[in-house]
């Protein structure tokens, strides 16, 4: 095995600057008199709660999402584009206008036209607000922030794009819209243009199908989870009976108010799986402070239509209770293309969207998966003290904490960003289908069990369970009085359905859109399934129970058919710092490595990486000696933009591979596809004594940047000889800047040739080629490469220099005098003339001195350069001045002198007087030639 401890370098992280980003919009701030009103401004508050407490009677718990130091580091949630499914979406809105996307948008109503929106136009379900619903939700996630005007979202400069519609059929089109599958096939097209979904809605309609395959796709889907706590049909309250926002793909997001409770109208529910603010809405009541004061001061100031008299803020003050001589006002914002009385778990969850796209900016192979394990793990606990019938936190078997009034908790949307960027991947998802189904029941029937187990031989966590069956009563009074627990086998409870005792006391049935239908003299409950979170991260081995009893009636006549349970499991894998070996054979979605420089990720011989979207490098290191291969039917996509890969494996990258920034090292790697580099990339490949030298693509390759070749030791090259360092299907190469490193005195030059990049070697070890042999000559792009002659100053490539056809080429000798380099046995030329030479060095144990001529080399020490020296001349005088890392040590030296004194050729000489090896040098020969030789640019 390779020791990798040895050959592990330790990096030194410096921080990267960058321009913060500050909000200037005047309503993000706190206003004590707003407008010419007076009244109260609380600002935008659920991005950087900076009211005071309390607001007249209204708590604040002075909690927001955590934005702002996002902000400071410059994400904004560039590139990342947010779709909001809607009523409508006023696309050139003055604050939304700059961030949205006609090419993506579309307009679904088929019997609605635009011209009746703007006309104020009630014919969507007598909706009072005029359409203005989707426009409230899309400032939140989605204002252009930093423009002076009015607000700025939660990504200030996220991509917007409007998909209006009614909730009702076309909204299935809009799910699918710009998604990247094909919704007639359901098969993969493209990546998405649209990478996140927002659903601040309630729908009859079947997402199903549009929702999972969008999301295999890397679509997000965020969905509000209800506003229904207060509905006197009590079920309804449950989010995990909506048919939509049980599934178990969406992120389903409840509201909590500004003292960090849930808020009077949001559902709850085992499928809920984090909060964000909504606003409270409260009833109207009179502060004690101040008259005409509504509870409820810290809604969710938004852009609101910015057509006349139209959406929530109607430009005047609005009579909204009345009780005999009492009247009480509602005060909006002076511009009636804001207002500050939106609320819902409509808003909770356009700022659970805006803060994903932040996140996707960080980590941009982002997924819903990924999303949901980094925000279990950074979302803050709320309301510690809930004791609630519904809810309460419960900590499972893997000490993670769950409540169904708030899923895992607050978002924290520098939290999740800082764990997405450390993530080195999430396995892929698998499902698990119940076995050994048994159901049981006491003798009085008051309580039925159904327990199951789930086999597999991969031991991953489980992150959802999912289960459906069909439920018949004889009474249908059991329907509400029914409580649904699901055991895990560590012991956790999750509460499914429960009864209220409020609806326990209830002589109705609650009826939720038809799913509970008259059948046989019995009413049956079919065709839905549920979602628990609750478990997430447990063991899942051993005997899982579902236990359903009826509170109220007993269960006579009640029975369960046609169980079916599923069960996601996963795990998130950190990138750490150092080494990182991947333990076994492994499925992901992708590989990412962004966070640390010192990370060393290796992936050894015999060990494969399956991955469904490919690798993002940023930083750190990544070693192929192994495979990284695909498990979708679309392909990897390899990103360098910034980092090193490296090794002697393959790598299938489909859909290509981009260096645009990093250095990718071959020491033998195959790539399965195309390699593009770009102009700041760099390619190394390293020529060892083991033969693993070429880099194989079996795609097209196009070259940019920087190439360089290695010579490791050991190696044995032939003057004449060339070497395939890099074979492609067609190649493409305008390399900007060659080098190479070789301890042993070889000298190169590279060319391209039948797709093939090559290594031509002009010089071993004893003896160099001469260009006017018939051999050389009738390999024309070796010669051509020859042929080119000058390169940068800054170049280290030794390239010869035309001294005349009977220039005599003295010795030059280098001698170690206390581990200073000085010039011994100076140096005869024909004629110096004032053209200047210039020597560069280095004064220590690892040496390498270059003597060059109007930037062509002619003389290239031994070892490595760590540090550049120059040594300027004046006439016939060289001033040698070596400078070492510690201050104190800083010599000079003057006056060293060049002598004409003409020496004749030694044996070495193999190709006639015109070159000569001085037999004193015991590093790199001096070598001239009678014509330029360089290498391609």
């Amino acid at each position: 095995m390779k020791n990798y401890l040895s050959a592990f370098l330790c990096f030194i992280s410096l921080p990267l600057i960058v321009e913060a980003w500050q909000p200037n919009d005047p309503l993000f701030y706190f206003q004590e008199e707003h407008g010419h009103t007076g009244f109260t401004y609380v600002g935008q508050w659920y991005l950087a709660n900076n009211a005071p407490n309390p607001v007249y009677d209204d708590t604040n718990a002075r909690l927001d999402i955590n934005v702002t130091p996002l902000w400071d580091r410059n994400i904004t949630g560039k590139g990342v584009v947010i779709g909001v499914i809607d009523d409508f979406i006023q696309g050139d809105h003055p604050d939304l206008a700059p961030n949205y996307r006609e090419d993506l948008s579309k307009f679904f109503y088929e019997n609605v036209a635009m011209n009746d929106i703007k006309k104020n136009s009630t014919i969507h379900y007598d909706y009072p607000y005029n359409y203005a619903h989707g426009t409230m939700v899309a400032g939140l996630a989605a204002a252009r922030g930093g423009n002076g005007i009015g607000i700025t979202g939660a990504a200030p400069h996220v991509g917007l794009t409007g998909l209006s519609s009614d909730f009702g059929e076309k909204i299935i089109d809009a799910t699918w819209h710009e998604s990247g599958i094909d919704k007639t096939t359901g098969e993969y097209a493209s990546e998405p243009s649209i990478h996140i979904k927002n659903h601040s809605y309630i729908t009859t309609e079947d997402l199903t199908k549009a929702i999972q395959l969008t999301s295999e796709n890397n679509v997000i889907h965020v969905i509000a989870a209800g506003n229904n706590r207060q509905d006197t049909h009590c079920k309804h309250r449950n989010s995990n009976l909506l048919k939509n926002q049980s599934l178990p793909y969406p992120i389903v997001v409840s509201a909590i108010n500004a003292a960090g409770n849930y808020t009077n109208y949001s559902n709850y529910g085992a499928n809920v799986f984090v909060v964000a603010p909504g606003g409270e809405g409260g009833d109207f009541t009179i502060s004690s402070k101040v008259t005409n004061q509504l509870f409820g001061i810290f809604r969710m100031p938004t852009t609101d239509l910015s057509w006349a008299s139209s959406g929530y803020n109607k430009g005047k003050a609005e009579v909204v209770y009345r009780l005999g001589p009492l009247e009480l006002s509602r005060h909006d914002l002076s511009s009636q293309d804001y207002t500050s009385y939106f609320s819902g778990t409509s808003a909770a969850a356009p700022l659970v969207s805006g803060t994903l796209a932040l996140v996707k900016e960080v980590n941009p192979l982002l997924d819903h998966r990924m999303a949901k394990h980094c925000l279990v793990k950074s979302s803050r606990i709320v309301d510690r003290d809930d004791g609630s019938y519904m809810g309460g936190w419960v900590k499972n078997a893997a000490d993670i904490y769950f409540n169904n009034n708030y899923g895992f908790g607050l978002i924290d949307a520098t939290a999740i960003a800082d764990t997405a960027e450390e993530t080195a991947y999430v396995t892929a998802d698998r499902e698990l289908i119940a076995l050994n189904i048994q159901t049981s029941c006491n003798c009085n029937k008051t309580v039925i069990t159904q327990t199951f187990e789930f086999i597999d031989s991969i031991d991953l966590p489980v992150e959802q369970l999912s289960f459906g069956a069909d439920l018949f009563f004889q009474d249908r009074k059991t329907w509400d009085g029914l409580q649904i627990d699901l055991i895990s086998p560590q012991g956790t409870c999750s509460k499914i359905l429960t009864p209220l005792p409020y609806c326990l006391a209830k002589s109705s049935i609650d009826i939720f859109y038809d799913s509970l239908s008259k059948r046989d003299k019995c009413f049956a409950y079919k065709g839905h399934s549920f979602t628990t979170n609750a478990f997430w991260g447990e063991n899942s081995h051993g005997k899982w129970t579902l236990s359903l009893q009826d509170l109220s009636n007993g269960l006579e006549g009640f029975s369960i058919e046609d169980f079916q349970a599923t069960l996601f499991i996963g795990k998130r894998i950190p990138q750490l710092q150092g080494l990182q070996f991947l333990e076994e054979d492994t499925n992901a979605n992708a590989l990412t490595l962004l966070k640390h420089n010192n990370n060393w990720f290796v992936i050894e011989k015999g060990k494969t990486l399956r991955l469904k979207d490919g690798v993002l490098i940023r930083k750190g290191t990544l070693t192929i000696n192994g495979a990284v291969e695909e498990t979708d039917y679309k392909g990897n996509r390899i990103d360098m933009e910034g980092g090193e890969l490296n090794g002697e494996g393959i790598i299938y990258a489909r859909r290509g591979f981009y260096n645009t920034e990093g250095k990718l090292n071959s020491q033998g790697l195959k790539i399965i596809g195309n390699y593009k580099q770009g102009p700041y990339g760099t390619l190394l490949i390293e020529l060892s004594a083991e033969g693993k030298s070429m880099l194989c693509i079996t795609g097209d390759a196009d070259l940019q940047g920087t190439a360089q070749v290695q010579i490791m030791d050991g190696y044995e090259l032939v003057a004449g000889s060339q070497l395939d360092v890099l074979q492609a299907n067609s190649l493409q190469e305008s390399i900007t800047s060659l080098n190479f490193d070789s301890n042993q005195g070889e000298l190169f030059t590279f060319f391209a040739k039948n797709d093939t990049l090559k290594v031509g070697v002009i010089c071993d070890k004893s003896h160099c080629i001469n260009p006017n042999m018939l051999s050389i000559a009738e390999d024309s792009d070796f010669l051509s490469a020859i042929e080119k002659t000058k390169r940068s100053s800054a170049s280290s490539i030794p390239i010869y220099l035309h001294l005349g056809t009977k220039a005599i080429i003295p010795e030059l000798s280098v001698v170690l005098e206390n581990q200073i380099h000085a010039i011994n046995q100076n140096i005869s030329l024909p004629t110096l003339k004032d053209e200047g030479v210039q020597f560069l060095g280095m004064a220590d144990e690892h040496t390498q001195l270059i003597l060059s001529l109007n930037g062509l080399i002619l003389y290239k020490g031994c070892s490595t350069i760590d540090t550049i020296k120059t040594f300027n001349i004046a006439g016939h005088t060289i001033e040698l001045t070596t400078t070492y890392s510690e201050p104190d040590r800083f010599f000079t030296h003057k006056a060293i002198n060049i002598k004409i004194q003409p020496k004749q050729p030694t044996k070495e000489s193999v190709l006639s007087n015109e070159r000569y090896i001085s037999s004193n040098v015991s590093c790199t020969p001096f070598i001239t030639s009678s014509r330029y030789i360089g290498a391609v640019k």
